[in-house]
């Protein structure tokens, strides 16, 4: 059971940019009472199990403490409609952990799951935005925070369970409502970051 995936991982939650749970290592509060989060990994090129899974995208919704670290979350998972029988097994065997790797890392934080969604995950990252569209119920678009002279601004040395380097953003116009998470609004933080996993 091996997996080689590479692309781009983006996520937007409630928070006020910058949202202390990712610079902290998941160990600072949220800004606010509770940390509702849109996590997806956007695969370019990649297979799990021998199943090329190129072009496809698979993630978590989630409802958290405000301490992340202190487990508790409310998870649901989603997968891309797109995919076929074959891919949809792989994206989803590999995202409940039994493949390894982050999933498997993030199981001890789940207190509640709350189900699965299929449906067409759309995902275009373009001149430091990043726009990602679940069915009729998420449209994000993350757009890079950018520092003039510099360019876009990085966190480094993170704690994060994708990438110790992650590019800070802000959502510009956010909409979830997905498994009984929901929140809107602009203002809201978001991070993206290439990732290359292999085992």
């Amino acid at each position: 059971m091996t997996f080689h995936l590479e692309g781009t991982y983006v996520e937007n939650c409630n928070c006020d940019v910058i949202c202390p749970c990712t610079w902290s290592g998941l160990v600072r509060a949220a800004t606010h009472d509770r940390c509702k989060v849109v996590l997806v990994l956007h695969v370019d090129r990649g297979e799990i199990d021998g199943v090329d899974v190129s072009g496809l995208s698979m993630g978590f919704i989630a409802d958290t403490p405000p301490v992340m670290s202190e487990g508790g979350w409310r998870l649901g998972l989603v997968l891309d409609g797109g995919a076929d029988a074959d891919q949809l097994d792989r994206l989803r065997r590999f995202m409940t952990g039994e493949f390894g790797g982050v999933p498997a890392a993030l199981g001890p934080l789940i207190g509640e799951i709350l189900g699965e969604v299929v449906d067409r995950i759309a995902f275009r990252d373009e001149d430091g935005r990043h726009t990602l569209v679940i069915g009729s119920d998420v449209d994000i678009v993350v757009a890079d925070i950018r520092s003039p002279g510099l360019g876009s601004v990085e966190l480094h040395n993170v704690g994060h369970p994708i990438s110790t380097t992650l590019t800070v953003g802000e959502g510009v116009g956010s909409t979830i409502s997905l498994l009984g998470i929901e929140y809107s609004g602009a203002g809201t933080a978001g991070f993206s970051a290439p990732f290359s996993w292999a085992a």
